[in-house]
């Protein structure tokens, strides 16, 4: 049977136009890449590339990541995503190249503005001026030990406020738990008293959360081309942008006229808020932006906290015979130095438990994204353009047998081994160090500015959860699977733990 078919007139352009656009990315993608002398794994050729874009990014993107690293060692190699070559680099002296390129040639914030979209969840102000990395980096961290009294105080109220358990054995939904507690910590450091304590800020986070995960995984699975068109249809930026001034902005705004009434000579609250409007400048010293900036510092706290300490209540739970070394240090240490940021330092074990969860657990199969602004060379001649995205298989690195004994395995102690006896050096191996092959918290002068608050916040809830309170698995020794998406790591979101108060 034949099928004739007589386009309109505006049926053939469109169709026309289509198929332009859809050759000329192709062609842009064939041509442009320069990328040529870095070996790719799977299919080099433009059309064919798809077959394993579409396989990384609905498929096994961590089995590829995988195969890369072992074929090509402390190499560099490319892969086919949905939007360009991604470039990895899998070891050696490269990762030190890679970590130590300066900014204006290789780009960890753009690199972060790429993988997050910002310009389409954030907006484009955070891309460009990214003042509260300095303010993480900074003032917040310089803080932690005054602001670890209130820290501490919230984090037992919010386990008071949702825990109910008993003398019996509960279940608890892990990642509402430690969700809620993240969040509570954080927004103390954040907002102080009472606004910590506002429903509708968490709401805020959760909401917030909600929206941009998945317009990253759909702008993360789409061509480059697409990505303006499916930000004008499902971006939300300008709505949670709103949503944040209206929560925010009366608190901002007063500190404002108290800051023109009498400079910096009143009660001034010692908050992020306060931080920020000490940071900002020109545009974005305003009520309205500085309340919005809270955002994405809610969003990479809360969101990336909240994963990392559900891991490790997922191991305490089906591991529970930890329990007890974990909950004898911190009696220990608690009754020499009280709840303060020094005994935090001194709970090795926690902070090695945590550690070690994160290392088996990185938030992606790559980490470490930066966006090349600059050609840039490495020391083995291979030459990165300009607009190259390149990561480093930092999953891979975790789970190298040569690089860990026993890799595969949670070992909880491992890193806190290393710290003890006379001849150890206590500053080395600890979480929120940049130690060599371990990047949970990335590498050299773009690591996570906000590493210290989120050891400091994570040991002082597992501390108070193994003082107060016994864990076990819902299944004995049965660990929660993690779930993939892409490249991206999380742990499951629906399993519960078993809760009951300490038994003497």
């Amino acid at each position: 049977m034949d099928f004739d078919f007589h386009p309109t007139s505006s049926q053939g352009i469109t169709l026309a136009a289509g198929a332009s656009v859809a050759a000329l990315f192709l062609i842009n993608r064939w041509a442009s890449s320069g990328l040529d002398a870095i070996p790719t794994l799977g299919y080099s050729n433009p059309v064919l590339s798809y077959i394993d874009a579409y396989k990384y990014y609905f498929g096994n993107a961590v089995g590829m990541v995988h195969e890369g690293y072992m074929k090509y060692p402390n190499s560099i190699f490319k892969i086919a995503n949905p939007r360009c070559w991604a470039v990895i680099v899998t070891g050696g002296s490269l990762i030190d190249e890679l970590r130590n390129a300066p900014r204006e040639s290789l780009s960890m914030p753009d690199g972060l503005a790429e993988m997050t979209h910002t310009d389409y969840t954030f907006g484009e102000c955070v891309r460009t001026d990214t003042y509260h990395s300095t303010v993480l980096k900074g003032v917040m961290t310089r803080q932690l030990a005054v602001k670890f009294p209130e820290m501490y105080d919230e984090i037992s109220q919010a386990f008071h406020d949702n825990l109910t358990v008993t003398d019996e054995w509960k279940p608890v939904h892990a990642y509402m738990l430690a969700m809620e507690l993240v969040a509570r910590g954080c927004h103390r450091v954040f907002v102080g008293l009472p606004m910590c304590r506002d429903p509708e800020l968490l709401k805020m986070g959760i909401d917030f959360a909600t929206h941009a995960v998945p317009l990253i995984d759909l702008m993360t699975g789409s061509p480059q081309f697409l990505r303006p068109i499916i930000g004008l249809f499902k971006s939300t930026k300008n709505k949670d942008r709103q949503r944040a001034i209206k929560l925010l902005g009366p608190i901002v705004s007063e500190r404002f006229k108290q800051e023109a009434e009498y400079g910096k000579d009143w009660d001034r609250p010692n908050d992020l808020l306060t931080w920020l409007m000490d940071e900002s400048q020109g545009p974005e010293h305003t009520v309205e932006n500085v309340a919005a900036r809270f955002l994405p510092i809610q969003f990479g706290a809360i969101h990336t906290m909240t994963m990392g300490l559900v891991h490790a209540l997922y191991y305490l739970a089906s591991q529970p015979e930890y329990i007890k070394p974990l909950r004898e240090e911190a009696t220990r240490v608690i009754a020499e130095h009280g709840w303060t940021k020094t005994a935090m330092q001194e709970m090795y074990k926690i902070d090695s438990f945590l550690m070690e969860s994160a290392r088996l657990n990185p938030i992606g199969a790559i980490m470490m994204d930066r966006k090349v602004v600059k050609d840039f060379k490495f020391s083995n001649g291979i030459i990165l353009p300009k607009g190259t995205m390149v990561s480093v298989s930092v999953n891979d690195i975790h789970h190298d047998s040569t690089i860990y004994s026993n890799a595969l395995e949670f070992d909880p102690f491992r890193f806190s081994r290393l710290r003890e006896g006379l001849n150890a050096d206590k500053d080395k191996n600890q979480w929120a160090s940049l130690a060599k092959s371990y990047y949970s918290f990335g590498s050299g002068r773009h690591a996570c500015p906000g590493r210290f608050l989120a050891v400091l916040e994570l040991k002082c809830i597992m501390a108070y959860l193994v003082m107060h309170y016994d864990v076990k698995a819902e299944v004995d020794g049965i660990r929660p699977p993690n779930v993939w998406a892409g490249a991206r790591c999380e742990p499951s979101n629906d399993a519960n733990i078993m809760l009951r108060l300490r038994q003497k």
